[in-house]
């Protein structure tokens, strides 16, 4: 029961920490359209210089998120591995979504690693 809830709440912070690198990467590219709308409008230098400050501070999010999800994955898969013996866990459907998550999470992080 305790493997149970061990990989049901990793793979939701596996899920969760997802989603925050992918509002990051949103908040990202909406922040450098901003900046770069105002530098075509010619706005002033110092609310430019804010708007950049603001990006930097987004994106120095990305290491920390990515490092964060990169561990949680591999205790998983460390998990998955320690636990493969056990039948009535491997079949139940809490470890199925957590590998699903884990599945996901992995693509996710070799995508980013391809960019």
């Amino acid at each position: 029961m305790m493997e149970i809830q061990y990989s049901v709440s990793v793979s939701m912070f596996i899920f969760r920490l997802k989603k925050e690198y992918e509002a990051y990467q949103k908040e990202a590219q909406k922040q450098t359209e901003k900046i770069i709308k105002m530098k075509s409008e010619e706005e002033d230098a110092y609310s430019i210089k804010k708007q950049e400050e603001v990006l930097a501070e987004t994106k120095s999010m990305f290491p920390h998120t990515r490092s964060m999800l990169e561990k949680a994955v591999t205790d998983l898969k460390s998990f998955f591995e320690e636990h493969g013996e056990n039948e009535a866990l491997v079949s139940s459907t809490e470890m199925h979504e957590a590998q699903v998550v884990s599945d996901d999470a992995s693509s996710f992080l070799q995508e980013l690693a391809g960019n």
